[in-house]
């Protein structure tokens, strides 16, 4: 009974302990508040780095296409201007390889005004024959041939007949005459050859 009737103790903290566990609390929120404000900061910082790297590159990329386009501009202008040059004397090279023959024709004509020159029509075909093999000359180093029809069966994307004519001599469709040759460059027909083809007697 003795040990029942013994009050029970319960510890009582003293005010001033209360109040220094306030006190505690408080400092304690304080500084969880200063490290959120520096935490805070700390992500600010790193947003308007970035923000900043970010405006940088940007500028960089920019200034990179405007560099890019002028230099562009300046290689399509370029371009244009060369190609304007090429075409003006594109035939500038056929041209002087032209002018020799021009030189044998006047000579050739030069010689048909001494008509005292017994020899004058034969140095006229002279000339004109040298001249007629320069011309064709210069036309192959430039890729164009002649095409040789005569003797040839007729071949209507070579050949264009102007006439039949009858031939013991020659099979039928085979080309007997020129009066226009016909002309390739490379292997493009630019001209064809103006013919006569041979053809079968009637009745026969």
């Amino acid at each position: 009974m003795e040990k029942m009737n013994q009050s029970i103790k319960v510890p009582v903290r003293d005010a001033s302990d209360m109040e220094a566990g306030v006190a505690g609390d408080d400092e304690q929120a304080r500084e969880a508040e200063v490290q959120q404000g520096v935490a805070e900061d700390a992500v600010g910082q790193a947003q308007e780095c970035e923000e900043a790297a970010v405006k940088e590159d940007t500028q960089d990329y920019k200034d990179l296409y405007l560099r890019t386009l002028a230099e562009f501009e300046n290689y399509r202008r370029r371009a244009e201007r060369e190609m304007t040059e090429f075409k003006k004397y594109a035939n500038e090279v056929l041209i002087k390889e032209i002018l020799p023959v021009i030189d044998n024709l006047e000579r050739a004509m030069a010689c048909t005004l001494n008509l005292d020159d017994p020899n004058c029509a034969q140095n006229v075909l002279a000339g004109v024959q040298l001249t007629e093999k320069e011309i064709l000359k210069v036309l192959e180093r430039h890729g164009v041939t002649q095409l040789c029809s005569v003797g040839e069966i007729f071949d209507p994307t070579y050949h264009q007949a102007l006439m039949a004519e009858e031939s013991d001599e020659h099979p039928e469709e085979t080309v007997i005459r020129e009066m226009q040759k016909g002309y390739l460059l490379k292997e493009r027909l630019i001209r064809p050859a103006l013919v006569t083809v041979a053809k079968g007697k009637a009745g026969s």
